[in-house]
């Protein structure tokens, strides 16, 4: 869903459009071996840091907080906004600066929910008129690791 929609009811993320191929979007992404993730989730519900903990794993940090979504026709990119800092707010320890990954295209978007299913139904999501793979877990222990192989696999 887009602009005014919701992920499992989940109004806490909204794509506001800037331009009809261009959007920001309250979450963070980040690129792991070519691939990106938009976390989405509401307030408090781990985005950062479970992209914290991809970075650990070698991910790389496209934005926090903020992203800008853009498409390019066939793909979508996600970037963070121009002039923002290379940094990230880790709760409870402060704003820390990091190396900012480069502008990469969204392989599929992890919306962080309390309870999984067990075994989901393949879903989706449409960003700028991009059907994109919706993943759906909890911010726990193992997140990182499934949501790496899954990237690895995917």
């Amino acid at each position: 869903m887009e602009s005014g929609g919701a992920i499992d009811g989940d109004t806490a993320w909204r794509l506001h459009r800037t331009r009809p191929d261009r959007g920001t979007i309250h979450g963070t992404a980040i690129a792991f071996r070519g691939r990106g993730l938009l976390i989405l989730g509401p307030a408090g519900s781990g985005k950062t840091g479970l992209a914290a903990e991809l970075m650990i794993m070698g991910a790389g940090l496209v934005s926090d907080d903020l992203v800008v979504l853009t498409s390019n026709g066939s793909v979508l990119i996600a970037a963070r906004p121009e002039g923002a800092a290379s940094a990230m707010e880790l709760r409870g320890l402060g704003i820390l600066t990091v190396s900012q990954a480069r502008p990469t295209p969204i392989t599929a978007v992890l919306h962080l929910v309390t309870s999984p299913t067990r075994l989901p139904d393949e879903a989706t999501v449409t960003l700028l008129d991009h059907i994109m793979p919706l993943l759906r877990l909890p911010s726990r222990h193992d997140t990182a690791a499934k949501v790496a192989l899954w990237l690895t696999a995917a």
